[in-house]
């Protein structure tokens, strides 16, 4: 799977800091990676965020208005209901 941008590459201690230069609202697709790593993702409209990492690990949570979703995932899914900003 091809990793999409990424400012913090290969840093897997600890969650990313810093402020977001960047945000995009999230167009899901099954296969095409995001077109930049999030630093965190917040919730527009309330409904379900199916997301998938590097190995392809694969999870759907329910997500509510406003919520901060502290993932840096690789693709996330159509199955997604919410709308979600992601910010890098």
């Amino acid at each position: 799977m091809s990793n999409p941008k990424d400012r913090f590459p290969n840093d897997y201690s600890a969650k990313p800091y810093g402020p977001a230069l960047r945000w995009y609202t999230v167009t899901p697709h099954n296969t095409n990676p995001v077109s930049a790593r999030p630093i965190y993702m917040k919730c527009t409209v309330a409904g379900n965020l199916r997301i998938i990492n590097d190995e392809g690990d694969d999870v759907t949570i329910p997500v509510v208005v406003g919520e901060e979703i502290n993932a840096r995932p690789t693709i996330i899914h159509t199955d997604t209901t919410a709308t979600i900003v992601a910010f890098w």
